[in-house]
């Protein structure tokens, strides 16, 4: 099967060159490579040009965030033959062999519409930080199994999941004619339980390939951002619940309420009104707003 990967990156050169360094060692052909920029400003594409001058490229106009940016080069491998749909976070190095196992197993199974690996935490190699995931409908979001366990965890065979992460996510070129792309309302965050559900709905299942491996660099990108993860956590939550579980948003909102904004305005006093809380409060409480007032998409700064 043609396997297509795409590589989302912005302003990431390091990473991004390590990681398509590590794709350059996988035993898996036929296989072509897509370095999709989501308008980098930092000359990083340039030089990843320059060490990889072989691969494909795509130069988004804008950064059109984790959904968007992989939507672009997902259209181009479809439009190009692709039977599979590799997704991989540019702050992570894989196994040689780990696209050939994802192969192995959705060739073996039929309903696998898409497939996950093994993430272990880049820093700690022998420790697991998803190893399948889990939705927990109360909070609108889900939680990773297997997290903080050592290499010998449980695993020997593909794991029926909720949900894969999209630090490596194969989809099936079925799936997505069937399902449509990545819902670009999301932006940042929850886009990959989304599809995992919205495929569930069409009769297409998740696995987790526990011999595909990969070291995920956790939250090096989004750490830097972290303020405004918390709206996507917020907003993106509420979202995904009404449109999966709605008699459940209302459980949802609560948890929003007590578990960021609460706690936030209750850091922010402990902590003699500093900036950083305020920040997080701020963004908690707009994250649910513009979720009621309609208004998806990239964070917004207030004028």
């Amino acid at each position: 099967m043609k396997v297509f990967i795409i590589v989302l990156t912005y302003n990431n050169y390091e990473d991004t060159r390590e990681c398509l360094d590590s794709i350059a060692k996988l035993d898996y052909h036929p296989r072509e490579v897509v370095v999709v920029d989501n308008n980098s400003l930092d000359g990083s594409l340039e030089k990843l040009k320059r060490d990889h001058p072989d691969l494909i490229y795509i130069e988004n106009a804008a950064n059109l965030g984790f959904s968007g940016g992989n939507n672009a080069g997902i259209r181009y491998a479809l439009e190009r033959g692709a039977d599979l749909v590799w997704l991989l976070n540019n702050d992570t190095v894989v196994d040689p062999e780990a696209l050939t196992r994802l192969v192995e197993a959705a060739g073996i199974l039929g309903d696998a519409g898409i497939l996950g690996s093994m993430n272990y935490y880049y820093d700690f190699p022998d420790r697991i930080h998803f190893a399948g995931g889990e939705m927990v409908k109360g909070k609108g979001k889900g939680r990773h199994i297997g997290g903080e366990e050592v290499e010998d965890y449980y695993l020997d065979s593909p794991l029926l999941t909720d949900f894969v992460t999209g630090a490596s996510l194969l989809a099936r070129r079925e799936m997505i004619e069937e399902v449509g792309l990545l819902d670009e309302s999301y932006f940042l965050y929850l886009e990959d339980a989304d599809w995992a559900l919205r495929a569930r709905r069409k009769g297409w299942r998740a696995y987790l390939v526990p011999d595909s491996k990969i070291w995920h660099k956790v939250n090096l990108t989004t750490s830097q951002l972290r303020p405004r993860i918390i709206y996507y956590v917020c907003r993106n939550s509420l979202y995904l619940c009404r449109r999966h579980f709605p008699t459940y948003l209302p459980l949802v909102m609560l948890w929003c309420v007590y578990s960021y904004i609460l706690s936030y305005l209750a850091r922010w006093v402990l902590e003699g009104f500093s900036h950083e809380p305020l920040q997080y409060l701020r963004n908690s409480w707009k994250g649910c707003r513009d979720f009621f007032r309609g208004r998806m998409g990239e964070y917004e700064e207030e004028r």
